[in-house]
Order: C-alpha cells, then sequence, then structure tokens
C-alpha cells in the first residue's frame, strides 16, 4: 500500500494522509529537507486510524521537500511531496 501525503494551509501548515496499515507509535517517520538542503526526521504521532499529520508551525517560507516512509521494514510504500510555504 502507498501511503499518501498532502500539505493542508488552511489554518496552521500541516502535513497530513492515510498510511493504509493502522498508524501504531513509531509506525512512520516524515523526512523534511528544509531550503538550505538540511534534512530533519520527526517520528509521526499515532493515531487510532491510518491517518497521520505533522504540523509545521514555525516552519520558514520557502521549498520543502518531504517523504513519508515506514520506520521498519517495508510496512507500507513511502511517498514524496514537493511544496512552498
Amino acid at each position: 500500500m502507498k501511503a499518501s501525503i498532502e500539505l493542508d494551509s488552511t489554518a496552521t501548515p500541516t502535513l497530513k494522509g492515510k498510511l493504509g496499515i493502522m498508524n501504531a507509535p513509531y509506525t512512520a517517520v516524515l523526512e523534511l529537507t528544509r531550503p538550505d538542503g538540511s534534512t530533519e526526521n520527526k517520528v509521526v504521532p499515532s493515531s487510532d486510524t491510518d491517518a497521520w499529520a505533522v504540523s509545521l508551525d514555525g516552519y520558514a517560507a520557502g521549498k520543502y521537500d518531504a517523504k513519508i516512509c515506514p520506520r521498519n521494514g517495508m510496512a507500507f510504500e513511502a511517498t514524496r511531496l514537493a511544496f512552498s510555504l
């Protein structure tokens, strides 16, 4: 199953989507590449469904690249999104 990823900028900018599997603790990690080229790995908070979300509150304007990936094995297929804040 391929995970989904989208930018929701209606209020606080948030990356969100569906994993296609239950989002248990430590299921997924978000690899976020900042405009300066530095990379940050954020553990995705768990939920009671297959949904996931990570707030981008406090991030500077610019072009970013994000990839949602499984932390262990091939639980789901990673997905990438390029976006701007």
